[in-house]
Parts: C-alpha cells; structure tokens; sequence
C-alpha cells in the first residue's frame, strides 16, 4: 500500500476510493479556511447591492466562496426548509438565480445547484479561460467575484485588460497551516507521493521547506497547481479533468506502473 500525503481534507468518497485503489491517504491541511459572517460580506450600506444591481454577470473561481455564501442554508430542494426574506444569503440566492452565473468548473457549479443556481463553466478549468468564456458571451461592462482574500490574478487580469470592471467580494480567509512533526526526515521516510490540491498549499510547503525532507513524487489538481510547482522546478503528474476522484485514480496509475 502505498502511503500519500493529501494537502487538503478528502471526501468520504475519497478516502473510500483511496482504500479501493491500495493507497494509504495521509491527510494533513497546509490551508486553513475561516468564512466571514455573510452579514459582514454584504452587509446593508456597504455598496454591494447596488454593484450587484448593475453588474452583468456573477463569477465564482472556488467552492469555498459557495460554502460561505450559502453552507448555513438549506437546499431549494428541501420543501420543508423554512425560508428567512431578511437573511442576506437569501436575499442573494434570490438574486443569483436571476442572473448570470460562472464558475470555474464543474464542481462548484454543481454545489450551485444544489441551490436552484445554474452555472456555466469552461471545459478548461482555470481563471483565463473562465474570463475569455464570459467575454464570448457577452460580459462586457462590470462582474461581481465572489473569492478569497487570497486568489490567483488571472481572472483579474484578463477582465479587467478589456475594460471590464471586477468587484472582488471577500466572503473567506486562506491562512497556511504548518504540518506538525517531531521529525520531518522520519514524515517522509515512508510518504510515496504528495498530493496538491492549490498553489496556496504549494507555496505553504516550499515556505515551511517541507521539500528539502520529501523524496517523493509530486501530483497537482489542475495545471495552474502544476504551472506553481513548475516555478520550483519540480515536475508533477496532473489528471485530465481537475478532480479529486481522477487525482487519486492518476495517483493509483502511476504507482501501478
């Protein structure tokens, strides 16, 4: 059984799949996430609902942005749920249902619909590609982002080069989180390979030197995660289709052969 250092929480679904496919997951997060309050997001007077009003298009580059928005809510599909018209993130599911949504890929498109919002999404799933997508569909004047406080610039970039506006709204908190260990020689003696899920988790590993101690193979998520490991000089396997279960099955393969 091979032993793989995962940077991020798995699923149940994960950790089932690791067991089927003879992989020992070793899950320790290099990135802790706290949500602010939506209250504090897009409290009343702050401007947001009327840059919300005028913008042409919503966009969301990760699924932790959905989870702060939406995580306490329950889905439209539980009839039974009650419903609270002065709760801000209600207010907003109504809002967002109405108007043009992306995300930057399939996964948290799906976490949108779970609340009645349907998403569009490049098949390439990154931040420049997401940005050219919504200019071919006609975004052309100002974009609400829902992000962290830490968040690659692509996006950015490619919008705002042509003029239009981006209206970053902050609705979480990346913070690095150190691997604990009496001996971090001894960690990675037996780790065979380190999964990253983000660059945030890359550069939290190389800032805590993590890989001066690990000899071992590297897997990245999606190509901007391998593009971060390419500027260290590290070279990684990647699977193709950004997802966690397809990360696991390329590590599998690769161990296999």
């Amino acid at each position: 059984m091979k032993r793989v250092l995962f940077t991020r929480p798995l699923s149940d679904f994960d950790l089932d799949l690791c067991r089927k496919l003879n992989i020992e997951p070793v899950v320790r997060p290099l990135i802790s996430i706290r949500s602010i309050s939506v209250g504090e997001s897009l409290r009343e007077g702050s401007g947001f609902w009327g840059e919300l009003d005028r913008a042409t298009a919503v966009a969301f580059t990760s699924q932790h942005a959905v989870d702060a928005l939406f995580g306490d809510l329950p889905p439209v599909r539980d009839l039974n749920a009650k419903r609270d018209s002065t709760n801000p993130a209600e207010k907003l599911l109504t809002i967002l249902q109405k108007k043009p949504v992306y995300t930057v890929g399939e996964a948290t498109a799906d976490s949108l619909d779970e609340f009645g919002i349907m998403a569009r999404f490049p098949e390439d799933y990154n931040g420049t590609v997401l940005a050219e997508m919504m200019q071919y569909d006609g975004v052309h004047t100002s974009v609400i982002h829902f992000c962290g406080n830490i968040r690659r610039p692509e996006f950015y970039d490619e919008m705002t080069k042509v003029g239009i506006d981006v209206v970053s709204v902050i609705v979480y908190e990346k913070t690095n989180t150190k691997l604990e260990s009496d001996d971090f020689a001894v960690f990675f003696s037996d780790i065979d390979a380190v999964a990253f899920y983000s660059p945030s988790a890359v550069e939290s590993f190389w800032d805590q030197n993590l890989h001066t101690f690990a000899s071992c193979a590297y897997f990245a998520i999606g190509h901007t995660t391998l593009a971060s490991l390419e500027t260290r000089g590290v070279t990684a396997n990647v699977p193709r289709i950004p997802t966690s279960e397809l990360l696991i099955r390329e590590i599998a393969r690769e161990n296999a052969d």
